[in-house]
């Protein structure tokens, strides 16, 4: 890691570390969330396209 940030960045190796690894989990969530969000616009379509009506309450 240090290699490719050079001489500049002068955090210590653990915060660098720490940073890459959340980062990662990041990129991770982002692309659990398209996923879920794709599935979430597949079941919408599905609901529509049935003939069946679903209420949705506000408590």
């Amino acid at each position: 890691m240090k290699a490719l940030i050079g001489s500049w960045d002068h955090r210590p190796y653990h915060m660098l570390a720490e940073a890459t690894a959340l980062r990662a989990r990041v990129a991770e969530l982002e692309a659990r969330l398209s996923e879920m969000e794709q599935e979430n616009a597949a079941l919408r379509d599905a609901l529509r396209d049935s003939d069946l009506e679903v209420v949705l309450s506000g408590t």
